[in-house]
């Protein structure tokens, strides 16, 4: 049963009741005959012939049968199963209305089917308002668009209008309902007295293209080691991953949001040899001391294994199972079963306080497993992105088409992240986005691309500046991208202005994947004299991914702004 609503609790009850009742008495109809279901007080059997009394128990037997089915299959099939339940109970209803007609005319009581009848009812809008509603959460906000022009002048505007900001916490901090994509990501820069680390932790649905993920990274600087995993969910009843339940949507509770599980020994997979000539999807045979763990295996477009999904984790495995690679046309393919899990929480009091993080991670490459539990708390004011949180091109308020955009941009940050066993106690200032909403498709056109940087500058401002990208970008030294900057001072206020971002310096190219990356972005902002280099502190600080690569990972930003010198810490990324 999903956990936590009335309504789901109320079907539980009243649809049971409704089941057993009209199974009882169905059955009773089809066993006993009609003689002496007349001596027993149904006297209205006598008015109808034997096979018909026998067909009137079939049906509610069936229906009996269809509101158990979907009862037990909520946690799994959700939707169908509420649909299952209240169109097996409208027919019951339906049967009890004829009952009660039948009853009427010849005046005899008709409480007898009303008891039951009203009973079905209830079972039929119970489970219909969960269908409607799944999978619940957080409604778009109601208020009108505001205004909110991007300011294109060389001098600096006025802040946006605090009224003018859509979103509203801790409310809006929760999972919302109809997102066609929405995540929770973490990045920035911790420290271990001089040690230096960038970190990604993203757990993120994008179930309008069906599928969630969590992407997860640790660029240790003094080493110059990289390391990352993407692990793809596929949703319940293919996959494991239950959009009604990855993440809390109802803010009276307590705030989580989480993807795979630390306890599963099978979270996720590597891929260790792609082997050759595979033309179909081979089959993933999994063998281990527990059961039940279930995967399949993707070509990528040179005829190797470019990736294994995850389907099932299974029970019972207390050890590392052995991953086979059978079928498919193909032969070589090797792969590893590997943990992964992202777990966030946070008190519902106030959400942006007391984060928790724990997260596992096994490198894809090397399987160097990495662990992080982490604790973040903000200070100051939430940042809005575009000043407003809601995106300017948007019209109405809707989840389905406009993107919904907040930052926590001075966390403060402490725990420990361990790399092979080796612990290191960290602290530092970090970011979390929470994005929602609309955000482009699957297709190659419809897919948003993008070159961002955000920055934690010393003199008290957090800027997010950002420019969006058509299909066919590819970085060039020297050649400028117009694009966006919010930015919010010490104050807390917050400004949405025009801004340029150049690739400067030289380029890097990746050995897994041949795409070239610009490693340093000059970034300029007119209206606050702002001209700041934004220049990455490793250079491999790539998601490997079988298609549509990116690069996400810290950076240092050196320049000026407001007429003095500036720096702190930053995070870039390229996806193109």
């Amino acid at each position: 049963m999903h956990e936590g609503t009335v309504v789901e609790i109320a079907l539980w009850i009243v649809g049971g009741l409704t089941a057993l009742l009209f199974f009882v008495a169905g059955a009773m109809k089809i066993v006993v005959p009609r003689p002496r279901l007349a001596r027993i007080g149904l006297g209205w059997v006598t008015r109808f012939r034997t096979w018909q009394v026998k067909v009137i128990g079939v049906l509610e037997v069936l229906g009996a049968v269809g509101i158990a089915v979907g009862l037990f299959a909520q946690d799994q099939y959700a939707v169908l199963a509420w649909w299952l339940i209240s169109t097996a109970a409208v027919g019951l209803v339906i049967i009890m209305i004829g009952a009660i007609v039948s009853h009427a005319r010849h005046r005899e009581a008709f409480v007898p089917p009303l008891v039951p009848g009203v009973l079905a009812a209830t079972a039929a809008v119970l489970a219909a308002l969960l269908a409607t509603n799944w999978p619940g959460g957080v409604p778009a906000p109601s208020m009108a668009v505001p205004d909110n022009p991007i300011w294109k002048g060389d001098t600096m505007p006025d802040p946006v209008p605090e009224e003018n900001v859509v979103l509203a916490l801790p409310k809006d901090m929760y999972r919302h309902n109809g997102a066609p994509t929405e995540w929770w990501w973490h990045i920035g820069t911790l420290r271990a007295g001089d040690r230096v680390f960038g970190f990604e932790i993203n757990a993120a649905s994008f179930i309008g293209q069906g599928f969630a993920m969590t992407q997860v990274s640790l660029s240790d600087v003094d080493s110059e080691s990289h390391y990352q995993r993407t692990q793809v969910y596929l949703p319940k009843p293919i996959g494991n991953f239950d959009v009604a339940k990855w993440a809390e949507g109802d803010p009276s509770k307590d705030w989580y949001a989480q993807l795979g599980d630390p306890s599963w020994v099978v979270g996720g997979f590597s891929v260790t040899d792609p082997g050759s000539g595979y033309t179909s999807m081979p089959q993933v045979r999994i063998e281990g001391d527990g059961t039940g763990a279930a995967a399949f295996a993707v070509p990528d477009e040179h005829g190797g294994i470019g990736q294994i999904a995850l389907l099932s984790p299974g029970t019972g495995y207390t050890e590392t199972p052995t991953v086979t690679i059978v079928g498919g046309g193909g032969t070589g393919a090797t792969a590893v079963a590997v943990r992964n899990s992202v777990v966030m929480t946070a008190p519902q009091a106030d959400p942006s306080q007391d984060i928790h993080v724990q997260v596992t991670l096994v490198d894809e490459k090397t399987l160097t497993p990495v662990d992080f539990d982490l604790t973040f708390s903000q200070q100051g004011r939430p940042f809005f992105v575009f000043g407003t949180g809601l995106e300017p091109s948007a019209e109405v308020q809707s989840l389905a088409t406009d993107n919904y955009y907040f930052s926590f941009t001075r966390l403060a940050a402490s725990g420990t992240v361990t790399i092979d066993g080796k612990a290191y106690e960290v602290s530092g200032t970090t970011w979390m986005d929470h994005e929602y909403g609309y955000f482009g498709d699957g297709s190659t056109d419809g897919r948003v691309r993008w070159l961002l940087q955000d920055m934690q500058l010393d003199n008290g401002y957090t800027i997010s500046n950002a420019g969006v990208i058509g299909p066919g970008f590819k970085p060039e030294i020297g050649v400028s991208v117009d694009a966006f900057a919010t930015l919010q001072d010490a104050d807390g206020n917050i400004y949405y202005v025009a801004s340029t971002v150049t690739p400067v310096g030289e380029l890097w190219t990746s050995p897994e994947t041949g795409v070239s990356y610009a490693q340093e972005f000059r970034v300029q902002i007119p209206s606050f004299d702002a001209d700041i280099v934004v220049s990455t502190r490793i250079q491999d600080q790539e998601f490997v991914l079988p298609a549509a690569s990116i690069y996400e990972g810290t950076a240092n930003p050196v320049g000026t702004m407001l007429g003095k010198k500036v720096g702190g810490d930053a995070w870039i990324e390229q996806a193109f």
